[in-house]
């Protein structure tokens, strides 16, 4: 089940911030440290949250 959040948390975090790890075409897995900083594009999965982003593919996991 997919949840979006709502109120002042869906501001987006600056896109140097954003880190994900490819798990399809359509999202990824959202890897940004401060889960604080979720954004329109972060929905809430089990215990972590997913990005829809259109650019998600470009926010690679830092080595």
């Amino acid at each position: 089940m997919l949840h979006h959040p709502t109120g002042a948390e869906n501001e987006a975090p600056p896109r140097d911030n954003c880190r994900t790890q490819h798990v399809s075409v359509d999202f990824s897995s959202c890897l940004t440290e401060q889960k604080k900083h979720r954004c329109n594009y972060a929905f809430l999965f089990g215990d972590g949250y997913l990005c829809t982003h259109p650019d998600h593919l470009e926010f690679k996991k830092s080595e």
